[in-house]
């Protein structure tokens, strides 16, 4: 994870890390549920070269490989799980965090 703000990201290692995981992180390594967090998320799971394609690639990260077709439904599963072990929020609904991180991406990107 990048500490400037503006060039936050995750990697691959990340997704590599936290996807098997059953929990969400502990309390002292979680991060706020920010919009530039949820952005991070939506990114790695949807994003051109994002983490997620990575994973799917044939050359895989590091021995770990997801299988190379995932639909519309096993991202949007895999962008929450992704940001409910991050921030431990399990509150918020799925489809409002999809939604925003949708907002956020056209914001950045249509001025």
């Amino acid at each position: 994870c990048s500490s400037d703000l503006y060039s936050f990201g995750l990697h691959a290692g990340w997704l590599v890390a936290l996807l098997p995981a059953r929990e969400p992180l502990a309390v002292h390594e979680r991060f706020a549920p920010t919009r530039l967090l949820v952005h991070a998320c939506w990114l790695a799971v949807y994003g051109r070269n994002g983490p997620l394609r990575i994973l799917t690639s044939s050359a895989g990260y590091e021995g770990w490989r997801l299988k190379s077709f995932l639909d519309a439904k096993h991202k949007a599963e895999i962008f929450d799980d992704l940001y409910r072990k991050l921030t431990g929020d399990g509150e918020s609904p799925a489809a409002a965090l999809l939604k925003e991180a949708q907002t956020v991406e056209k914001r950045l990107n249509f001025p």
